[in-house]
């Protein structure tokens, strides 16, 4: 026996009943198609739906809990989701296989709530970072101010004594006594 229905309107289907994050199908549009046989006491049977036209699904969680509001914002952005179902056994003693697409919707709803985890806790960790080092950097700043006064002065003494060598070395001072240095000049130091 095969059974299919088309644009099947469905509207407050419960999906989950679990307390802390029941699930309902309030609205959509379903295909199904069924196919079953029974062989005396035998029974297979195998099917699948495809919910589309926006399929509303609620998940409401306590709100406080990042998980809760992940999957939950994550079923409520479901456009569309495909079901399968496989049954075999007895009509006493039966064993159903579902799949769908529903585990890869909860491993990327999974996956977007530990990355944006992941960014709430670097951005609190760089914003108590800066808060705990923003006044010894200040500091830091201020001695360091000093420094560049004279490393200033530093520099325009040496540039000023390597034109007096320059000068001298150019001049071809006697140089009778003096080494270590180019033209016979002594180190003052």
């Amino acid at each position: 026996m095969s059974v299919q229905a088309k644009g099947y309107q469905l509207t407050d289907v419960g999906l989950s009943n679990d307390n802390k994050w029941p699930v309902a199908l309030t609205s959509g549009l379903a295909d199904v198609k069924v196919r079953a046989e029974l062989n005396g006491q035998q029974l297979r049977a195998q099917g699948g739906a495809s919910l589309s036209k926006s399929p509303t699904l609620v998940g409401q969680g306590r709100r406080y809990e990042p998980p809760t509001q992940s999957l939950s914002s994550a079923v409520r952005d479901i456009s569309e989701l495909s079901i399968d179902a496989d049954v075999k056994g007895t009509l006493d003693q039966y064993d159903v296989a579902l799949s769908s697409d529903l585990d890869r919707i909860l491993q990327n709803a999974a996956g977007k709530m530990v990355n944006d985890l992941a960014a709430k806790f670097g951005a609190e960790l760089q914003t108590a970072i800066s808060a705990k080092i923003a006044e010894p950097m200040q500091q830091l700043k201020k001695n360091l101010a000093g420094f560049d006064g004279m490393a200033n002065e530093f520099t325009e003494r040496v540039s000023e004594h390597n034109d007096v060598l320059k000068n001298l070395l150019e001049k071809n001072l006697p140089v009778k006594g003096l080494k270590d240095l180019p033209g016979g000049l002594k180190s003052l130091f």
